[in-house]
């Protein structure tokens, strides 16, 4: 580790009057500094690069699991309300021999039993 305040016989000291300065032990010192803090960063850049791509990973994740969410969703809840509403417009048009049929036992299921 450096001393600024141990005399080396590699260090020029220039005496300004108010101010010693260290020449080269100073810049050894910051060379140092720098470079400790340029390997502080570059781990820091990479800590966040590997949480970005844990993030990219869980959105992708996420967004699958909303698309097949969302296709069953349509299945179980959209299909039979369209089977509804076409029997619906089949019988407005005088068509009473439509029949719908019923799968679930929900709110739909019990539309569609009262329908038939």
């Amino acid at each position: 580790m450096f001393d600024l305040n141990s005399p080396s016989n590699d260090c020029v000291r220039v005496n300004t009057g108010k101010y010693d300065i260290l020449s080269l032990q100073t810049e050894q010192f910051l060379n140092h500094q720098v470079k400790e803090r340029a390997r502080s960063l570059e781990l820091q850049f990479e800590k966040t690069q590997s949480i970005a791509s844990y993030m990219l990973l869980g959105s992708l994740a996420v967004f699958g699991i909303s698309l097949l969410v969302g296709s069953l969703f349509i299945h179980q809840l959209l299909i039979p309300l369209q089977q509804v509403s076409g029997a619906s417009r089949s019988m407005a048009a005088g068509d009473f021999q439509m029949r719908v049929k019923v799968n679930s036992n929900d709110e739909i299921g019990h539309l569609a039993q009262v329908f038939n």
